[in-house]
């Protein structure tokens, strides 16, 4: 069981907040499986004068994950339930994730997984700030993203002499249901605001898919007369954003 709790008091920005948060885990093992199991609550109060808003809200979550082991095949499967409850907003949706991993020779793997994910950001949604600077905008209307991952990937484990290290390799493919991206545009009264109520807002772009391929390489040994060699490096290959909707309905510069 674990519990923390954080106070914020800034007084020059006028800040005030109240965060805790609340686990209880249950874990039930035998030589080849792993029942994890647990409950998290997290409850936030925070009043700002100068974003001009408040919020009062709690999140309540359940979980459950079994990870078994076949020798050299693991499997991992799991779920959870998210609930928001907003200042009267309301918003639940369940999430599942599993995967697999295989030996396929000693040191050589072959694995694919499937993740869903669920988010809902609470100052987006209810702050807003507008000064000569810079200003931000509320969105009242925003939706939660919401979306799913799939990765397949194979790891190779290398050892020459003293050096120690592997390189993997993954592509994967994530979809969103209304992505959620920081948009520049005019948002704001133009006549009262400053900077022509031009600012930053959040905004929901629609249903967008994200393919792309990741290499890494991960290693280190003693190499003569240098010493200690380590070395970790790795780049990401993405393709162009695939929108298959755009909501977006007001004027952006």
């Amino acid at each position: 069981m674990r519990r923390n709790i954080g106070y914020i008091n800034n007084n020059e920005s006028y800040i005030t907040s109240l965060l805790t948060y609340n686990e209880y885990q249950n874990q039930f093992q035998t030589d080849q499986t792993t029942f994890t199991s647990g409950i998290t609550v997290t409850t936030l109060m925070g009043r700002t004068g100068s974003y001009g808003g408040q919020i009062n809200g709690i999140n309540l979550s359940g979980y459950a994950q079994l990870d078994h082991d076949f020798g050299k095949l693991n499997v991992s499967t799991g779920a959870r339930y998210e609930y928001f409850d907003l200042d009267s907003v309301f918003v639940g949706k369940p999430v599942f994730r599993g995967g697999l991993n295989y030996e396929l020779s000693k040191g050589f793997n072959i694995r694919s997984s499937f993740g869903q994910g669920f988010v809902f950001l609470l100052s987006q949604n209810y702050l807003c700030k507008v000064n000569r600077s810079v200003n931000l905008y509320n969105n009242p209307n925003l939706k939660p993203e919401s979306g799913w991952t799939a990765e397949i990937g194979l790891k190779k484990v290398l050892k020459i002499d003293d050096y120690k290290g592997y390189i993997d390799l993954v592509g994967f493919v994530m979809e969103y249901d209304n992505m959620m991206e920081f948009t520049f545009g005019q948002w704001g009264n133009p006549l009262t605001e400053s900077l022509g109520g031009i600012g930053f807002s959040s905004r929901n772009v629609g249903k967008t898919r994200i393919p792309g391929l990741e290499l890494t390489l991960n290693g280190a040994g003693a190499v003569e007369k240098i010493g200690m060699l380590q070395l970790l490096s790795g780049v990401t290959f993405l393709d162009h954003f695939q929108f298959i909707r755009f909501d977006i309905c007001h004027k952006l510069f």
